[in-house]
């Protein structure tokens, strides 16, 4: 039970620390609490991020590495018109940077 809660933790703590790294870049980022998809088999989603403009990222966050991309998230993203991107420890600052280059893009095109 104390392994469960303590890893429990430790996700939480790097959903919140990439939370505060999108909001540096100007976008609004919600949490979704204990996600854990639904029963329906959809995919569950840690943050929703919003650029002003026409962009939302659906981000799963993993504190530990070697973590896959959901195939089912990415379609369901793309169903909605949304971005899917997995972040780990390793992969933080290249994501970052992945979404601030798609935010710039679309300024230039001026749809922001």
């Amino acid at each position: 039970m104390r392994a469960r809660r303590r890893s429990y933790r430790k996700g939480v703590r790097f959903e919140y620390r990439v939370r505060d790294e999108l909001t540096k870049l100007g976008l609004l980022v919600i949490r979704a609490a204990r996600s854990r998809g639904t029963k329906r088999g959809l995919p569950s989603y840690d943050l929703v991020a919003i650029a002003p403009g026409p962009i939302v990222w659906l981000i799963e966050c993993k504190a530990y590495e070697g973590a896959k991309l959901d195939p089912r998230a990415g379609e369901t993203a793309r169903l909605y018109n949304c971005e899917y991107v997995l972040v780990t420890p390793k992969t933080l600052r290249e994501r970052l940077m992945d979404i601030r280059h798609k935010m710039i893009e679309v300024w230039e095109r001026g749809e922001m």
